[in-house]
């Protein structure tokens, strides 16, 4: 394996910290930079979604649980519905930045243009899941 395939991984309390960091220094700011960083993340995602064949969200779906980004998802059209993300923080409305960039970057890679996704509802402030609304211009 060359260096540039390797792989890292972290905790989820480690990324939680992170993402404190950030928003100390950063405040709503450190947001978009999370959903940005998710993006490059999202085509490494979507390119392996891709090589399995088949479906290409229900791949993506299989990916994000398989790699820990959540415990289960459950993608279509225009709504993407998950459950256990690793950035939900309790009392943290809407915190799955990371996770909006990465499934704006797999819808844009399946719909072929660029989209933007919007976390309607969010565990963190107590709904039984995250949902996010893919739609084409800004939300």
């Amino acid at each position: 394996m060359s260096p540039d395939e390797r792989t890292i991984s972290f905790s989820q309390q480690e990324l939680q910290e992170i993402k404190e960091i950030y928003q100390s220094v950063m405040n709503l700011a450190a947001n978009g930079l999370f959903c940005r960083a998710g993006q490059v993340l999202g085509q490494g995602i979507a390119k392996r979604a891709e090589q399995r064949g088949g479906s290409f969200l229900s791949a993506a779906a299989d990916v994000l649980v398989e790699e820990g980004w959540v415990t289960s998802a459950a993608l279509d059209r225009e709504l993407a519905k998950v459950e256990g993300c690793i950035e939900v923080h309790r009392d943290g409305d809407r915190s799955c930045n990371i996770l909006r960039g990465i499934l704006a970057e797999i819808y844009a890679r399946h719909y072929e243009t660029k989209l933007f996704c919007h976390e309607v509802e969010c565990a963190g402030g107590g709904a039984p899941r995250c949902s996010f609304q893919i739609r084409k211009g800004v939300l």
